[in-house]
């Protein structure tokens, strides 16, 4: 699964989608059923096409293992032979000659059944860690097989969570986009009412209907980013019949989130629980099992056979021969190949050596922004709280101050877009602080929502 861990790439496309909409945002439809946060997280674990795709490599790693375990088992052979053919004898050089082949050479179109049955069985008995050493790498391929599951897991529940939290984001931005819309058209509406009662002039009609135009687009706007917001919820969740939902704001707090105070502590976490790092250890011992493996290339292979066969020209007169006896196989010029095989998967070991402490460290560092990320956005809900009530005050005295002639249409826009924009950073605040926390529960290796294994399958 590298592929389907949460990246930066996606934080940074849905923050961009909220920038993009400071006054948007639209009401959503009505909807036929509700889907909650923890719904959509087990219905993706259960639906997503990447884990069943992640779910049949795991069998395909079984299946391997399983084959490296029949080369414990003995080679056993059955053969059953029948043929018509001539039984003129044919002289060999070398043969000793006899007084039965010493004579004329005979040349008959006489044929007989000829019947051959046989049982053979051979068992290798040591090869020096061949065998062991691929079984030992198969097994270490399941437990990597299952540690890469483990990780789509993460990453596809990371996802949904992000993305669900994005929907609801859109939707508090469609609140700020239709109450923005209300309050424009109310302007419009007095504005033009005072122009006809002579107290305002016909520059405040138009600046006014021209912020109210305006605001009727970004309701326009605000729909269609919240139903993209949730067909992208839905493709991740992988489930083709769910359509029409609704979402609803999970009952925690984001707000009431603890940041972690101990960094070596989370980091420590994140090496010993990260499912992406349990499957490069695995494939680290998968490897060393097969540079011993490949090493055993080097020593003979011992084994033991054993045969029975029953032959003859009549099935109701066959002679029966049984024959036991070992086998040893030296290599002799493989040694050659051999020693490049073992050079090359000394390399891929250590190659794959540096890529976990490549990860480690890259795991280290991102506990270290995700911890920072969370601690700013916790930070920033205080200040942007009050920013929102200071911009509704002052929306009501530049709307006060207009309706009794002291102020101008410029001050009372003014003042609405400042609270439209104040009310607009704090949904985005809020999202940060969702995404934030849930980057942090998948940088330590956490499923998001505490949802445990048998919950996930």
């Amino acid at each position: 699964m590298k592929a389907f861990r949460p990246s930066a790439r996606l934080f940074l496309s849905l923050i961009s989608l909220l920038l993009a909409l400071p006054l948007v945002p639209t009401p959503a439809s009505a909807q036929s059923h509700v889907l909650t946060l923890a719904d959509a997280v087990r219905l993706a674990l259960r639906k997503s096409p990447v884990l069943q795709a992640a779910s049949s490599g795991l069998d395909a790693a079984r299946g391997r293992e399983g084959q490296a375990m029949s080369g414990w088992l003995p080679t056993v052979v059955g053969v059953a032979s029948y043929n018509r053919q001539t039984g003129n004898y044919t002289p060999r050089p070398g043969a000793t000659p006899t007084t039965v082949t010493s004579g004329t050479l005979s040349n008959s179109n006489t044929s007989y059944d000829v019947f051959n049955f046989g049982l053979s069985l051979q068992q290798t008995v040591w090869d020096f860690g061949r065998t062991l050493g691929q079984h030992r790498r198969a097994r270490a391929g399941v437990d990597a097989a299952r540690s890469d599951l483990a990780d789509v897991r993460l990453a596809v529940a990371g996802l949904v969570v992000q993305q669900y939290y994005a929907v609801l984001a859109t939707e508090d931005l469609v609140g700020v986009a239709l109450r923005t819309a209300e309050q424009a058209e109310r302007s419009a509406a007095q504005a033009k009412a005072m122009f006809e009662a002579g107290t305002r002039p016909r520059i405040d009609v138009a600046r006014t209907e021209a912020d109210s135009q305006g605001a009727k687009a970004g309701v326009l706007a605000a729909h269609d980013a919240r139903a993209v917001a949730l067909e992208s919820l839905l493709a991740s969740i992988g489930d083709p019949t769910i359509v029409d939902v609704a979402v609803i704001a999970p009952s925690d707090d984001p707000a009431r989130t603890v940041v972690p105070e101990d960094l070596e502590g989370a980091v420590r976490e994140a090496l010993s629980r990260r499912p992406d790092r349990a499957a490069l250890d695995a494939r680290i011992q998968a490897q060393e099992a097969a540079v011993g493996a490949l090493t055993g290339n080097y020593w003979p292979i011992l084994s033991a056979n054993a045969s029975v066969t029953d032959a003859g020209v009549e099935l109701d007169n066959l002679a029966w021969n049984w024959g036991v006896g070992a086998l040893v196989t030296v290599p002799i010029l493989s040694a050659v190949n051999s020693s490049f095989q073992v050079q090359e998967a000394k390399a891929v070991l250590a190659q794959l050596r540096s890529q976990r402490d490549a990860l480690d460290m890259g795991t280290r560092a991102e506990v270290r922004q995700t911890v920072a990320r969370l601690s700013d956005a916790l930070a920033r809900l205080t200040p942007l709280g009050a920013q929102v009530v200071a911009a509704t005050e002052a929306r009501d005295l530049a709307r006060g101050r207009y309706e009794a002639g002291a102020g101008n249409s410029v001050e009372l826009l003014d003042a609405q877009s400042a609270l439209a924009n104040a009310e607009a950073g704090l949904v985005r605040a809020r999202f940060d602080l969702a995404v934030a926390r849930v980057g942090l529960e998948v940088a330590l290796g956490r499923m998001p929502l505490g949802i445990g294994a048998e919950e996930a399958r």
